[in-house]
């Protein structure tokens, strides 16, 4: 699946606290094994409209499993990436790993 938008970034605590005109273009990756387990992976590009050369880029793949028959308890596990090209002090990737257990109703 893909997707394109338009919108406005903030960092709040930064030096520059300014909101940043920028654009969205994504992609989104399923492939379910089975009835309940699927792998997930996506990325999403945001370039600002007043710097092209500025951007952020957040990657990422995990797996999804359903542990009963209505899947309403779900198993999360993966990776993220959040790159940006212009950190300033910080490094240019912030990387997570996660593991959820979620209900849904």
């Amino acid at each position: 699946k893909g997707r394109a938008g338009a919108g406005v970034y903030r960092e709040f605590g930064a030096p520059d606290e300014e909101w940043t005109p920028q654009g969205v273009l994504g992609l989104r990756f399923e492939h379910a094994f089975n009835d309940r387990t699927k792998l997930v992976a996506y990325t999403d590009w945001y370039p600002s409209f007043e710097e092209l050369h500025d951007f952020r880029l957040i990657s990422g793949a995990g797996v999804e499993v359903a542990l009963n028959e209505d899947k309403s308890l779900l198993f999360k596990a993966g990776i993220e990436d959040r790159f940006d090209n212009r950190p300033g002090d910080a490094e240019p990737h912030d990387i997570d790993f996660y593991v959820t257990l979620g209900f849904t109703w």
